[in-house]
């Protein structure tokens, strides 16, 4: 998959063991409960230079989240970091909603074991998006719901257009967070507001989402498409192990002391000293430099 975590970095044990789980997955192909191959009907990529669109493709249940989409996502994942030439991978849905959650029926027939493995399987998901070398962009609209919610709150930016609205709504059926909604929620907008969101299971609007740091942008109906890819360029400033190896510093301050936290970011710019991104981006600068002094300007 992506490019490797290099040795001088510091990962969890917690995350070494997930991203072990899901890479033996996915080298073993195992198929789904039925017998049958993670359905293409459930969720599809479409490359465009360098960004790959992945959308959820179940509009009559409003995306609903099933064992089949989500082995399906890890697929389409693995296919987009594949891609050489992929820099950002853009989330989206078909029809009118992002992402309603979990499809309840299966989450009610299956038992607790195959809810259990369901939620695994987001869980990896989740976290792959986490640890992925491409810029990661939740583009909504309609209902982003329970695990629409945790699906967006992995990503690196959200997106929404002006309609969409957001809400954990677990509670709201008797159920709890099982797909990241009570770890990330608090990290993204402070223990009071997702403290709020969770227990009252109310829904707040793309402003609100906005003013409270879960989304960065809000674009009138119509133009998120245009807006994330305009969005996803103003990430792409840095070379792909570079922004690979910030995502990762950033991604393991929850997992850290705020003093090894502080290490990790020397050790891991000490490692990076030596990588062709960082000559190359530093020496361009000077040699701008060199120029601008030589002309009489700064």
């Amino acid at each position: 998959m992506g490019a490797p975590v290099f040795r001088h970095e510091r990962t969890s044990p917690r995350s070494r063991l997930i991203r072990k789980q899901v890479l033996a997955h996915r080298d073993s192909k195992r198929l789904i409960d039925d017998g049958r191959e993670p359905s293409d009907d459930r969720a599809h990529i479409e490359p465009n230079g360098p960004f790959v669109w992945l959308t959820l493709t179940r509009p009559d249940k409003a995306n609903a989240l099933d064992l089949q989409m989500i082995e399906r996502l890890l697929v389409l994942l693995n296919e987009a970091e594949t891609r050489e030439e992929t820099r950002v991978l853009i989330i989206t849905g078909a029809g009118r909603n992002f992402c309603a959650g979990a499809d309840l029926d299966e989450l009610l027939s299956g038992g607790a074991d195959k809810l259990r493995k369901m939620l695994e399987r987001l869980r990896n998901f989740t976290t792959l998006l986490e640890q992925s070398r491409l810029i990661t962009i939740a583009a909504v609209h309609g209902a982003v719901r329970a695990g629409g919610l945790e699906l967006a709150l992995a990503c690196d930016v959200v997106m929404a257009e002006k309609s969409a609205s957001f809400g954990d709504a677990h509670i709201a059926r008797n159920l709890l967070p099982g797909g990241g909604s009570s770890v990330r929620l608090p990290r993204c907008i402070g223990w009071n507001r997702a403290k709020w969101m969770i227990l009252s299971a109310a829904s707040i609007s793309a402003d609100i989402a906005r003013d409270w740091g879960l989304v960065l942008d809000v674009t009138e109906d119509g133009m998120l498409r245009e807006r994330a890819q305009q969005t996803a360029l103003s990430l792409m400033q840095g070379d792909p192990v570079t922004i690979k190896r910030a995502k990762m510093l950033m991604m393991m301050i929850g997992e850290q002391s705020f003093s090894a936290a502080l290490e990790a970011e020397i050790t891991t710019l000490q490692a990076h000293y030596h990588s062709d991104a960082l000559k190359d981006g530093v020496g361009k600068f000077l040699d701008r430099k060199q120029r601008n002094i030589e002309r009489g300007t700064t």
